[in-house]
């Protein structure tokens, strides 16, 4: 993800380095926005506290995924997502 915007409970968190996403409070939503480098696209992440579920936007401005159906969306963002679930087991 090119230049991740951090935002949690919609407030926008200034991080350098990537471990000190860490040392951040824990609130209700986590949410890392930024520019997929596969998809060309600005795809948000959000993380909701004490839960293993996320929620994911991707940002399209020309309907290329507008209106796209799972199993297509699937193949676009399968290895990526599949690394996020994987980290919950961590």
């Amino acid at each position: 993800m090119e230049t991740p915007e951090i935002i949690i409970n919609n407030d926008i968190i200034e991080i350098n380095k990537s471990d000190e996403i860490l040392e951040c409070k824990k609130n209700s939503t986590l949410t890392i926005k930024g520019r997929l480098i596969f998809l060309k696209k600005i795809i948000s992440v959000t993380f909701f506290t004490n839960t293993n579920m996320i929620s994911v936007s991707i940002n399209d401005d020309k309907e290329e995924y507008r209106n796209i159906d799972y199993q297509t969306l699937n193949k676009f963002l399968c290895f990526y997502m599949d690394d996020i679930e994987i980290s919950f087991y961590q």
